[in-house]
């Protein structure tokens, strides 16, 4: 495997995780970002979250791209090296 494909399918697994974590338990209430702390309206708060996860959805879905470009480079130089 080439390194390229490696470190893309190790970003695309990490992104992945961020997705399936659930949303409304952030990990730490010292790690929320500013817009989430005690007496921030409820629509910036919501707002917030739907940025982030159209965010995470769109980088998601580039690297799934790179993980397809780098796949299919590997399937052609495996090819050219079956047929040397």
């Amino acid at each position: 495997m080439t390194k390229t494909y490696i470190s893309v399918a190790a970003g695309f697994r990490a992104l992945q995780e961020k997705l399936e974590q659930p949303v409304s338990a952030p990990s730490s209430p010292s790690t929320r970002p500013r817009s989430m702390h005690a007496g921030d309206s409820s629509v910036d708060v919501a707002s917030n979250l739907v940025q982030n996860i159209q965010t995470l959805k769109a980088e998601v879905s580039r690297l799934q791209s790179q993980l397809r470009m780098a796949q299919t480079e590997r399937k052609s130089h495996a090819a050219i090296m079956c047929e040397n």
